[in-house]
């Protein structure tokens, strides 16, 4: 399944995402139709952000071993080109900007305690426009909400924007 929702104020636009973890062949209509709606939408509101899974892990720094996931479904060469080719739009990967060493993650399989042994990846994104992410103050993601108890696999990333 993949969602998309997009809503905007007079200086201000966001747009949201879903993108499950599927094969590249059901990815690749999703991302045609979500970029021409998104070229779209970006007339209309200058300053934008968009978020949500993506399901993507753009660079080796994204995920904990990047030789042991190549080539998997998250980490694979063609939804890394699919992810890059948003962002070669002119979109800022918000975290990356503010963080462009830090090797944090967004998400933990559930199976043989990755959360514990931090073994995630960081498929969650916050892109913004050119002029949003000149206002980027701070982006973060939430791990306190992905340690609680019956949580989602994935943590809250969270960005401040001074408007």
């Amino acid at each position: 399944m993949f969602r998309k929702w997009f809503s905007s104020s007079e200086s201000f636009g966001t747009a949201g995402v879903y993108i499950i973890s599927v094969s590249s062949l059901f990815k690749n209509s999703f991302y045609t139709s979500f970029v021409a709606a998104l070229i779209c939408f970006c007339s209309y509101a200058c300053i934008t952000a968009f978020r949500k899974a993506f399901n993507v892990a753009p660079y080796d720094i994204d995920v904990y071993d990047p030789k042991l996931l190549k080539d998997t479904i998250g980490f694979h060469i063609d939804e890394i080109k699919k992810f890059k080719s948003i962002i070669n739009l002119g979109f800022i990967d918000s975290y990356r900007a503010i963080n462009p060493d830090k090797q944090e993650y967004s998400w933990w399989d559930y199976r043989a305690g990755a959360f514990s042994r931090d073994k995630g990846m960081r498929i969650d994104h916050i892109l913004t426009s050119p002029e949003a992410s000149d206002l980027l103050i701070e982006a973060d993601i939430d791990k306190n909400i992905r340690a609680k108890e019956k949580s989602s696999d994935h943590a809250p990333i969270n960005i401040t924007i001074k408007l």
